[in-house]
């Protein structure tokens, strides 16, 4: 059996990837929707609505954790932006 420290090295470990962020944002959208729902949609909707009113420069940078980025990009793409990705596979999106 793992010890509490090789559990939390094994979680930490998890949540630094971003399919491993998914992963634990579906179990917790599984199973706490309303949680999720102020964690992570609201959010994102907050940050997507954000980024949008700054169409009118041609580059802006947003840092985010990466358990928001599928949101927010998601939220950007319905509004007509463009998926792009850049060096080191980071996703970003052009209006």
């Amino acid at each position: 059996k793992k010890s509490k420290e090789e559990q939390t090295k094994e979680f930490l470990e998890t949540v630094k990837e971003r399919e491993g962020v998914r992963l634990i944002l579906q179990e917790i959208k599984d199973t706490r929707p309303a949680v999720y729902d102020v964690l992570v949609t609201q959010r994102d909707q907050y940050m997507a609505n954000g980024l949008d009113k700054l169409d009118m420069f041609p580059k802006i940078v947003a840092v985010m954790g990466v358990g928001h980025l599928d949101g927010v990009e998601n939220n950007l793409i319905e509004r007509g932006w463009k998926p792009t990705v850049v060096e080191g596979g980071i996703a970003s999106c052009t209006v």
